[in-house]
């Protein structure tokens, strides 16, 4: 977050105190301190007296400024906010104790179940960025919160979007769904999640395979068969898969009689060739707890061994717009 300062008069003594907690959240949480002018404003000047060591770290802070890009989101802090920041926009302007709140608090990243697909998803992330290694989740407030499943998920968008308007500053939100995608071209059925983000303007992101679990690597299945060999037919079954078949097959559960008889033609012809018996049979329900259980580790070529390195890459540069 790009944060600027935007009194129009200069600070009494009376909001050093909030002041001093803008700048720790700036400092701890990793925002960018900015000043068009390239210089420190002169409406604190009385809090800088007063907190000369403040006035050292935005000073180099400034220095910093010159030479990077700029945050796409900013913050201006000020004494009387002229914006309305209803629904969340790129540009909000708080008073100095919302805006101590609002840098202080965490980016949520909503996802269906946060413990298995929270932690998968820092091994992803961190495989293609390495800023979003283990200290970012720390240092940079990025928080995963469990939806219980993707029909809660625009409920609880919403939601905060409702407790947003009723403290008087914005949340910082991200929804992550499953593609839920049966075949190549298919738009999964994520229509309400869109929709209360597209509302919200919180961040909203479906992954382009059915699920997190069509993510995982040749090696973490075959790795997996070694720990439990009674899954060494499923997987030998998915591992003998095509790309695309693989990327929409229904891997935690078998596919059901009934609907493997109600398929539409697309789905049908990508699973052209395999046996009935296997699609109803083999599934791998318990793959990402047991990946995630047995000291996990992910590299790049897992990722890109399954073509999702350049989506894990547009992802990653969704959070850092947020955070």
């Amino acid at each position: 977050m790009r944060v600027l300062f935007g009194f129009s008069e200069p600070v009494e003594a009376n909001a050093f105190p909030l002041l001093d907690r803008v700048i720790y959240a700036i400092q701890d949480h990793g925002h960018q301190f900015s000043a068009p002018s390239g210089l420190l404003p002169e409406e604190l000047g009385s809090y800088f007296n007063a907190y000369p060591i403040h006035r050292e770290l935005l000073e180099k802070e400034l220095v910093q400024d010159a030479y990077r890009s700029h945050h796409i989101r900013t913050l201006t802090v000020c004494d009387a906010p002229a914006m309305t920041a209803w629904p969340v926009t790129e540009e909000v302007e708080l008073i100095a104790e919302n805006a101590a709140r609002y840098l202080a608090e965490p980016l949520t990243l909503l996802v269906e179940n946060e413990l298995d697909d929270g932690d998968l998803y820092k091994l992803m992330l961190s495989s293609v960025d390495a800023r979003l290694g283990r200290d970012f989740w720390v240092t940079r407030m990025v928080t995963f919160a469990h939806a219980g499943g993707k029909g809660e998920v625009p409920k609880l968008v919403l939601r905060r979007y409702a407790e947003s308007l009723e403290r008087g500053y914005p949340r910082r939100l991200i929804a992550i769904v499953d593609g839920d995608r049966k075949y190549p071209g298919h738009v999964g059925d994520n229509g309400p999640v869109r929709g209360a983000c597209s509302i919200t303007r919180f961040g909203f992101h479906a992954l382009e395979k059915r699920a997190i679990e069509n993510y995982l690597s040749d090696r973490t299945l075959l790795a997996y068969a070694q720990r439990a060999p009674e899954v060494t037919p499923a997987v030998s079954f998915f591992l003998g898969l095509s790309r695309e078949q693989r990327d929409h097959h229904p891997i935690k559960r078998a596919f059901e009689q009934k609907k493997l008889v109600a398929m539409g033609a697309e789905e049908a012809a990508l699973y052209s060739g395999v046996k009935d018996g296997d699609l109803l049979s083999m599934s791998l329900g318990q793959l990402v707890r047991s990946y995630l259980s047995h000291d996990p580790e992910m590299s790049l070529h897992d990722l890109t061994s399954r073509y999702a390195d350049v989506e894990m890459r547009t992802l990653a540069e969704q959070i850092w717009t947020w955070v």
